[in-house]
């Protein structure tokens, strides 16, 4: 994958590594953002919380 010469800059003054998310996204990927921007506010947010509170549960054990 070539960059420009403002993608390069923008990667080297960066803080964070984000060239991983430059790279080609895969169907299953582009499956779920789909999903998600069909989703109303209120659905978003109860996933958030759906997912935070599994996460404790793991984080428990």
């Amino acid at each position: 994958m070539s960059l420009s010469v403002n993608e390069e800059c923008y990667l080297n003054q960066s803080k964070f590594n984000i060239e991983p998310f430059l790279l080609e996204k895969d169907p299953g990927q582009e499956l779920y953002y789909n999903i998600v921007r069909k989703m109303t506010p209120e659905q978003k947010i109860a996933k958030v919380l759906e997912l935070t509170e599994l996460s404790r549960k793991l984080m428990s054990f």
